[in-house]
Protein backbone atom coordinates (compact mmCIF):
# COMPACT_ATOMS: atom_id res chain seq x y z
CA UNK A 1 0.00 0.00 0.00
CA UNK A 2 2.81 2.43 0.76
CA UNK A 3 4.36 1.82 -2.64
CA UNK A 4 1.06 2.56 -4.33
CA UNK A 5 0.71 5.83 -2.39
CA UNK A 6 4.21 6.84 -3.43
CA UNK A 7 3.36 6.26 -7.09
CA UNK A 8 0.26 8.44 -6.77
CA UNK A 9 2.32 11.16 -5.12
CA UNK A 10 4.96 10.90 -7.79
CA UNK A 11 2.30 11.17 -10.45
CA UNK A 12 0.76 14.20 -8.75
CA UNK A 13 4.19 15.78 -8.44
CA UNK A 14 4.76 15.24 -12.13
CA UNK A 15 1.37 16.77 -12.93
CA UNK A 16 2.13 19.74 -10.70
CA UNK A 17 5.51 20.30 -12.38
CA UNK A 18 3.83 20.13 -15.77
CA UNK A 19 1.22 22.66 -14.65
CA UNK A 20 3.81 25.12 -13.28
CA UNK A 21 5.88 24.83 -16.45
CA UNK A 22 2.98 25.89 -18.65
CA UNK A 23 1.79 28.60 -16.28
CA UNK A 24 5.30 30.05 -16.35
CA UNK A 25 5.29 30.01 -20.15
CA UNK A 26 1.89 31.68 -20.20
CA UNK A 27 3.01 34.43 -17.84
CA UNK A 28 6.27 35.02 -19.70
CA UNK A 29 4.68 35.07 -23.14
CA UNK A 30 1.10 36.11 -22.40
CA UNK A 31 1.24 38.86 -25.02
CA UNK A 32 1.75 36.19 -27.68
CA UNK A 33 -1.58 34.61 -26.83
CA UNK A 34 -2.89 37.43 -29.00
CA UNK A 35 -1.48 36.61 -32.43
CA UNK A 36 -1.62 40.30 -33.39
CA UNK A 37 1.40 40.94 -31.14
CA UNK A 38 3.34 38.12 -32.77
CA UNK A 39 2.33 39.42 -36.19
CA UNK A 40 3.46 42.92 -35.20
CA UNK A 41 6.88 41.62 -34.12
CA UNK A 42 7.28 39.60 -37.31
CA UNK A 43 6.40 42.65 -39.41
CA UNK A 44 9.04 44.65 -37.56
CA UNK A 45 11.57 41.91 -38.33
CA UNK A 46 10.57 42.01 -42.00
CA UNK A 47 11.10 45.77 -42.12
CA UNK A 48 14.55 45.34 -40.61
CA UNK A 49 16.51 47.83 -38.59
CA UNK A 50 14.90 51.25 -38.79
CA UNK A 51 16.44 54.47 -37.56
CA UNK A 52 19.63 52.59 -36.68
CA UNK A 53 17.97 50.93 -33.68
CA UNK A 54 19.70 47.56 -33.88
CA UNK A 55 19.17 46.93 -30.14
CA UNK A 56 15.39 46.94 -30.57
CA UNK A 57 15.65 44.65 -33.60
CA UNK A 58 17.78 42.15 -31.66
CA UNK A 59 15.36 42.35 -28.72
CA UNK A 60 12.42 41.48 -31.02
CA UNK A 61 14.42 38.74 -32.72
CA UNK A 62 15.28 37.18 -29.36
CA UNK A 63 11.66 37.43 -28.20
CA UNK A 64 10.42 35.61 -31.31
CA UNK A 65 13.17 33.00 -30.95
CA UNK A 66 12.19 32.39 -27.32
CA UNK A 67 8.56 31.79 -28.19
CA UNK A 68 9.61 29.38 -30.95
CA UNK A 69 11.84 27.50 -28.49
CA UNK A 70 8.99 26.98 -26.03
CA UNK A 71 7.30 24.67 -28.50
CA UNK A 72 3.87 26.22 -27.96
CA UNK A 73 3.33 27.28 -31.55
CA UNK A 74 1.82 25.20 -34.34
CA UNK A 75 4.61 23.17 -35.95
CA UNK A 76 4.29 24.90 -39.32
CA UNK A 77 4.50 28.36 -37.76
CA UNK A 78 7.42 27.28 -35.61
CA UNK A 79 9.19 25.97 -38.71
CA UNK A 80 8.70 29.23 -40.60
CA UNK A 81 9.95 31.33 -37.71
CA UNK A 82 12.96 29.15 -36.95
CA UNK A 83 13.98 29.32 -40.63
CA UNK A 84 13.42 33.10 -40.63
CA UNK A 85 10.68 32.75 -43.27
CA UNK A 86 8.80 35.72 -41.87
CA UNK A 87 6.56 36.34 -44.88
CA UNK A 88 5.38 32.71 -44.78
CA UNK A 89 4.80 33.08 -41.03
CA UNK A 90 2.63 36.16 -41.61
CA UNK A 91 0.67 34.32 -44.30
CA UNK A 92 0.17 31.39 -41.91
CA UNK A 93 -1.14 33.70 -39.19
CA UNK A 94 -3.54 35.42 -41.59
CA UNK A 95 -4.85 32.12 -42.97
CA UNK A 96 -5.32 30.49 -39.57
CA UNK A 97 -6.02 33.26 -37.06
CA UNK A 98 -8.04 35.97 -38.82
Amino acid sequence: MFEHSFIIFKSNQHLLSFFYYYVNIYIKFHHYMDTKNLEKDINLLIKGISNGDSEEYIKILNRVDEIVNTGNLPSKLSHYLSKRSYIKAIEFLKENYT
